[in-house]
């Protein structure tokens, strides 16, 4: 079963509303159900890498749970321009990496998103406003979220498969917050079509 991970409401309500998602009462993280191609899950996380961890062990918890699909809005580093959607080919702890503890990344599979461009990721504690930041991080990655990485790390532990699905929303830049406002609702729209696109294709979905 497919789990189809967001972090926040907002970035979640298109995707429910064209799945028609019914909600499952009384679980630790807002989670509904869908029916389309054999059913599955979404789940919202909150925001950050902790959350997203949490979030994504309780969804491979739940009965034949055995992918995850991380969705939603981006940061772009040179990835493209608001409104671009990317497969994220690579996703790597941006924090781990600006500290000079760690220089490895996690690649992912295309899965049914061919069509899509592919980028890498950096995964980040807090947002990308800066110039200094989103230089260094330029270096090693086209996009950055608060994410990512989490899920991807978690499903790797859990020998679970993963896909990340990234719509930019803003360039991670000192406009980056007025800019996340103002196309935050076309972009989710936008991830929403091509994510339940894909859900239709399970077949080209890796088995862990």
């Amino acid at each position: 079963m497919i789990a189809v991970l967001l972090a926040t409401h907002l970035e979640a309500r298109p995707l429910l509303e064209r799945l028609a998602a019914e909600p499952i009462p009384a679980r630790p993280f807002d989670t509904w159900r869908f029916a389309l191609a054999g059913g599955g899950l979404i789940v919202v996380s909150g925001m950050g890498a902790a959350a997203a961890r949490r979030a994504a062990a309780y969804a491979l918890d739940q009965p034949d749970a055995d992918r995850v699909i991380n969705t939603g809005i981006c940061g772009s580093l040179g990835g493209g321009e608001p409104g671009a959607l990317f497969s994220v080919s690579e996703a790597l702890d941006g924090d781990a990496w600006l500290a000079g503890t760690t220089t490895a990344g996690v690649s992912l599979p295309t899965g049914p998103w061919m069509g899509l461009q592919r980028a890498r990721l950096a995964t980040v504690g807090e947002p990308v406003f800066d110039a200094r930041r989103r230089q260094a991080l330029a270096t090693v990655a086209e996009l950055v979220d608060m994410e990512g990485f989490a899920v991807v790390s978690l499903c790797r532990e859990r020998g679970a498969a993963c896909h990340l699905v990234k719509g930019v929303s803003d360039l991670a830049n000192a406009e980056g917050h007025a800019a996340i406002i103002r196309n935050l609702p076309f972009v989710c729209d936008a991830l929403a079509e091509t994510v339940m696109a894909g859900l239709t294709d399970r077949a080209s979905c890796p088995a862990p």
